[in-house]
């Protein structure tokens, strides 16, 4: 696992498959980078976050191709027409031309029962929560082993801002101070 750049972000994030000087030598290229996560793990409010605090630097997509596997898998029932194929063929076209990255949202399961439950969207159960975790976690280690940048960043124990600027800093993006539209999660 590569380290991230500075001591304070360090702390904050962990980066996997990606290095400072990857970072400088693909400048002259956008990476497209996917926030993936449990619901209520923050990652819409902070993929915004990102988008505004760097005034759009970097494309920052809200769930991407591995959040539609898992809850392809998760509701098969409900998704008996979902094209998973026609996404498994965009993210290899994506990671064949080094343009693919994952930003992982994650925290307790615990917390994302009591966020659930504050805006009164229990619409999983703890052990929905829990395979859709096991999910997660499996889809995450195959990106991994395939050699995907990725991410990761804990919204229990950081604030937003501090996620932001820790996720910028390892980007190399401009920060043009703290901006969301969305309360803290």
């Amino acid at each position: 696992m590569e380290e991230c750049l500075r001591k304070d972000t360090e702390r904050i994030v962990s980066v996997i498959n990606f290095s400072e000087k990857e970072v400088r030598d693909q400048r002259d290229k956008v990476r497209i980078w996917f926030f993936e996560g449990l619901d209520k793990t923050g990652k819409s409010s902070l993929c915004q976050a990102c988008r505004l605090s760097s005034r759009h630097a970097e494309p920052f997509m809200d769930r991407g191709l591995m959040g539609k596997e898992v809850f392809y898998h998760h509701l098969r029932e409900h998704t008996v027409n979902f094209p998973i194929k026609k996404y498994r063929n965009t993210e290899s076209i994506l990671m064949e031309n080094d343009i693919y990255g994952i930003i992982y949202t994650m925290c307790s399961i615990q917390t994302i029962l009591q966020r659930s439950k504050d805006v009164q969207e229990e619409l999983f159960t703890q052990t929905d929560f829990q395979e859709q975790m096991h999910l997660y976690s499996a889809s995450l280690s195959t990106r991994i082993i395939m050699k995907v940048p990725v991410i990761i960043v804990d919204t229990e124990k950081y604030s937003m801002e501090q996620n932001v600027k820790a996720i910028l800093e390892v980007l190399q993006l401009p920060y043009f101070g703290f901006k969301s539209n969305s309360k803290e999660v």
